[in-house]
């Protein structure tokens, strides 16, 4: 993260679409957004049991590498600017 730039200066946000995905897997968007004053780069998220998804995820926009999950490939998110998938 920039100097200046905290972890909290990354929001996530799971929302439910209200679509299904065949009879029972309920479809979700993710948003990752930059609250900092910075762009940031290499956003890892890492979470205890894993992400699974029925459906594919572009893996320029979200895909395990490591012990974490990398966002956007690891570029540039501008201050404001929001990654998202489903």
């Amino acid at each position: 993260m920039p100097s200046g730039c905290l972890l909290s200066s990354i929001e996530i946000q799971q929302t439910n679409t209200g679509k299904k995905l065949g009879t029972l897997d309920t479809v979700f968007k993710v948003t990752v957004t930059n609250k900092c004053r910075c762009a940031v780069k290499n956003v890892y998220l890492q979470t205890p049991n894993g992400f699974s998804s029925s459906t594919p995820v572009s893996p320029k926009l979200f895909r395990r590498a490591g012990a974490g999950y990398l966002v956007a490939n690891g570029q540039r998110i501008p201050t404001t600017k929001s990654v998202t998938f489903q």
